[in-house]
């Protein structure tokens, strides 16, 4: 299922059944079916290493920073749209992929498309 396409259908009453009425699915809730997929990392640490780690993001989601990424967000979305050839069908799936790497890449690496490390092969 990772990176591909797909669709989960389901109810609050569903997800709540899977996750708080029925542990035997997941030894401690969804950790360890997470883990395994995603390896550790800050959606399972606990206590000390918590408190350390959240202190060191905050600054990630402050109100300026959440800003900053609205305006990038938005500046790389209409370049990409701008861009875009509306003059023949297109796959939306593929395009929707290619402007949320886009997207991705520039927030978490600061690489922007027309860097030309962005396309080195």
């Amino acid at each position: 299922i990772i990176n591909k396409p797909f669709v989960f259908v389901t109810s609050q009453s569903g997800v709540r059944e899977i996750l708080e009425d029925k542990p035997e699915y997941f030894e401690r809730n969804y950790e360890p079916f997470l883990a395994g997929l995603f390896e550790m990392n800050i959606a399972f640490v606990e206590g000390a290493a918590y408190d350390r780690i959240h202190e060191l993001i905050k600054p990630v989601f402050s109100a300026h920073m959440l800003e900053k990424y609205r305006e990038d967000i938005t500046r790389i979305t209409t370049q990409f749209l701008t861009e875009l050839d509306l003059s023949s069908p297109f796959d939306l799936y593929q395009t929707m992929k290619q402007v949320v790497t886009e997207i991705c890449i520039f927030l978490f690496v600061g690489i922007e498309k027309n860097d030309p490390i962005y396309n080195r092969s």
